[in-house]
């Protein structure tokens, strides 16, 4: 879907000056409307400087995506449609939300205003700065292993990643890791997918998957999530450096898109069995220290352990006292 007529983004985003009265003629709007975007524009991160008797222009000129070229990118056997929005609420929102229809459809947007993480989290960045993306798929019925798609989606972005360069692993159960020069570990990218039935209360009926990514592809400080010792810490966030013509924000997009689009093909086709071998082999927890937080109706329990990788169906195994002991996504949340 094209920017919207009234939005001043496109027009500016070139580097130049653009006064109000030539933005307002150009859009056919008032000076007030231009004047109100601008605003809406900054706070949603967009840095714009404003002279008087000059106008206004962008600190930086942004890398839009466009769609188009990324559709046609795209292997036409995947059956995918790619669209690309300036604003929405939450990708995975507006693709759960949206009329049936057959393929895989692709979502990005420049920005998100009520982006969503795991356990509830708000999730922010400033426009045209990440990728931010969904795809969703109608399956003929709910596959038995449909809990194990964060990790499959997990599996097959880590591994895309690894053939751009890019030295990163999955952290169960829906995180990318890279880790730093001293060994710790920075949150590149996360994760997000829903289901839900498209016949209610028909357990058998078709249901639409959602696989949400938030990829970082310039530096961002991640948000608080936690500021007590009683609660999981926050992760520390790292990005993507664009050094070569395979890494810019469009080219990710492509690779991205057709990521996402393969991995639901292929879960849809035989589940999670496909990628339990490639998740092994880029398991960010196997065989390390862990901390574990577990929720309970008072506070946090707190515990520690040593890594044993994934079960085959997906449970995450730790070694607690010599005990390997079983955790599914959701019951806990795991740190280094």
């Amino acid at each position: 879907m094209p920017t919207p007529p009234e939005s001043p983004l496109h027009p500016i985003n070139d580097g130049h000056w653009h006064t109000g009265t030539a933005l307002a003629a150009q859009l056919k709007v008032s000076r007030a409307a231009i004047h109100a975007r601008i605003t809406q524009l900054r706070d949603m991160g967009v840095e714009i400087h404003a002279v008087r008797a000059k106008g206004y222009r962008l600190s930086q000129v942004l890398t839009l995506l466009d769609a188009p070229a990324i559709q046609a990118q795209i292997s036409p056997i995947l059956q995918t449609q790619v669209t690309v929005r300036e604003v929405v609420t939450s990708t995975n929102t507006l693709l759960m939300d949206a009329p049936g229809q057959a393929g895989i459809h692709v979502l990005f947007a420049e920005y998100q205003s009520a982006g969503r993480g795991r356990l509830g989290r708000t999730w922010h960045a400033p426009l045209g700065s990440q990728l931010l993306c969904s795809a969703s798929l109608d399956l003929p019925r709910a596959p038995m292993d449909l809990g194990t798609i964060s990790l499959a989606a997990g599996a097959a972005v880590t591994q895309w990643l690894r053939t751009l360069g890019v030295p990163a692993w999955v952290k169960w159960p829906n995180d990318i890791w890279l880790f730093n020069e001293v060994g710790n570990p920075q949150k590149l990218a996360g994760i997000l997918c829903e289901s839900r039935l498209l016949h209610q209360g028909d357990m058998s009926s078709a249901c639409r998957v959602v696989v949400g990514v938030g990829l970082n592809v310039t530096p961002m400080t991640s948000l608080p999530f936690a500021t007590s010792s009683t609660t999981p810490p926050a992760m520390a966030s790292t990005a993507v450096q664009v050094t070569a013509p395979q890494l810019t924000r469009q080219a990710l997009a492509v690779g991205l898109a057709q990521t996402l689009a393969l991995m639901l093909t292929q879960f849809a086709d035989s589940g999670f069995s496909g990628f339990i071998a490639p998740y092994r082999t880029v398991d960010a927890l196997k065989d390390k220290a862990l901390t574990l937080w577990r929720e309970t109706s008072q506070t946090w329990q707190i515990l520690h352990g040593i890594g044993q990788g994934i079960a085959d169906d997906g449970a995450l195994c730790v070694d607690i006292d010599g005990t390997t002991t079983r955790f599914t996504s959701g019951e806990v949340t795991v740190r280094l």
